[in-house]
């Protein structure tokens, strides 16, 4: 799999205090992780850490604080007995644009060596910059876990 970009559209229904829903189109970048610091020389509108067009920072996303997103995915998943079973990791995510962010959910896709997709990392954000981590796993046992107070527990 290569990195790529991707145009959605992202839905919103809320029935309280009064209902409202609205729908719109979402651009979406599909980046393996270990491309990542390399992302600048497909394009200058592509930064790492770097303000650009279209940018990802490793302080957005996860756990707080700048170390890497593959550092901060190494530890969940190491948490979880999953970090063996891992050999590569894509982000499909809202990329900051022109400096402004409008993120609520990012995907981490963890694949096996021979391709299969272990688990998925779903990072979902309000417009109060609160996030919740689901960890989805492609096995049996639990397949469900929530982040609370900056750590994932089983749900």
């Amino acid at each position: 799999m290569k990195s790529a970009i991707f145009t959605g559209s992202t839905y919103h229904y809320r029935r309280q205090p009064r209902e409202h829903s609205f729908t719109y189109p979402m651009p979406m970048l599909f980046l393996a992780l270990d491309d990542m610091p390399g992302i600048e020389r497909i394009s200058g509108l592509f930064g790492y850490n770097r303000v650009r067009a279209l940018s990802v920072h490793d302080r957005d996303y996860l756990r707080p604080g700048d170390i890497s997103i593959s550092q901060k995915l190494e530890e969940i998943l190491n948490e979880h007995n999953l970090k063996d079973q891992i050999s590569s990791i894509y982000l499909m995510t809202s990329p900051k644009i022109f400096g402004f962010a409008f993120n609520p959910v990012s995907f981490f896709f963890c694949f096996a060596p021979c391709k299969r997709l272990v688990a998925v990392i779903a990072e979902v954000r309000n417009t109060f910059d609160e996030k919740i981590l689901y960890l989805l796993q492609n096995q049996s046992g639990p397949a469900l876990y929530a982040l609370k107070t900056g750590e994932l527990s089983k749900r």
